[in-house]
């Protein structure tokens, strides 16, 4: 949209942006219709009542009861209108699709590392291909950064210690902005980069130059740090006193310490790093910690092949 040839907001490079542009029109037009009236009245009473009057005024009214019920309830009506489109706008822009493939995403003083499914890493740049969904999952490595795609419409928070994810869905090829949209220290305003909108088929092509999946990563690193001595089978029996992680993601467990608590990313990071906070019921504190040995990479493949093993995974460019 063009108001005398200067647009009016950021092309639209998302199947998402025209919901939210909607939502903005939508609240401005609102709050234009009301500003004018207000104005238009306050000139009103100005003209009307610019004389002095005699009138009596002893005996003001104390209230007009139609006319507050029908301000109030204008108002609430007002209200919902704005809230519902804010309402559906937002879920459609939360809620990743089912179907749609991961790419992750550290932000760190100042930079963005992103990294693809096939293991192929870029730094202040995300290539994407057209037409995908793509969920993208992102932590800090040092102070909370924001995640901006102003073409997009999409931003959000990236925090450390906590895994928070956005999707988008690319509708058009080109080269858009990336940037932080949080304060974040010195160079802030350098922590900028550019999504990459290519066709399906060289998206394909770009992330096959890498060998190994971050499942495949996992495993290697999982084989590697001796996990298998610990939450594995032998001989029909558990190695040792440590959960087995078939099936254990999306599962809910109970907690020594009482209550219980879902298997997810966020349960499974922390129990890497800090083993002992939240242990399974049933079970010793005997795991060491892994914080400052494993990097957010390496945390990231080892969680993506704990998740393999609950037939829960997105991997190889998104083919399930």
């Amino acid at each position: 949209m063009k108001i005398g040839g200067v647009p009016l907001f950021p092309q639209q490079a998302d199947t998402g942006a025209a919901g939210v542009d909607m939502v903005a029109l939508v609240v401005c037009a609102i709050c234009g219709l009301l500003a004018l009236g207000v104005l238009v009245a306050v000139v009103y009473f100005l003209i009307r009542y610019r004389a002095g009057s005699d009138v009596n005024r002893d005996n003001p009214p104390e209230g007009h009861l139609p006319l507050e019920l029908s301000w109030v309830g204008g108002a609430v009506v007002l209200s919902l209108v704005m809230f519902i489109f804010g309402a559906r706008a937002y879920y459609d822009l939360r809620v990743a699709p089912t179907d749609s493939f991961e790419i992750e995403v550290v932000g760190r003083q100042w930079m963005w590392k992103i990294r693809h499914p096939s293991g192929r890493r870029e730094i202040n740049t995300l290539h994407v291909p057209l037409g995908t969904k793509i969920k993208l999952k992102m932590i800090s490595r040092d102070v909370i950064h924001s995640f901006y795609l102003p073409e997009f419409r999409t931003k959000h928070d990236v925090l450390p210690g906590r895994y928070t994810d956005l999707w988008i869905e690319p509708k058009k090829l080109g080269r858009f902005t990336l940037a932080c949209s949080e304060y974040c220290g010195t160079n802030h305003s350098r922590m900028k980069g550019e999504v990459v909108v290519v066709t399906p088929e060289e998206y394909e092509s770009w992330q096959a130059l890498s060998p190994l999946t971050s499942v495949q990563r996992g495993e290697r690193l999982y084989r590697k740090m001796a996990c298998d001595s610990c939450h594995e089978y032998q001989d029909g029996q558990v190695v040792s006193g440590a959960p087995l992680l078939d099936g254990i993601y999306g599962s809910t467990v109970g907690l020594e310490a009482g209550g219980s608590t879902k298997v997810d990313d966020d349960y499974l990071r922390r129990s890497i790093l800090r083993p002992k906070a939240q242990v399974v019921a049933g079970f010793q504190p005997i795991m060491p910690t892994y914080e400052g040995r494993l990097s957010e990479g390496e945390l990231l493949d080892l969680i993506a092949y704990i998740r393999s093993r609950s037939g829960s995974t997105v991997d190889d460019g998104g083919k399930k």
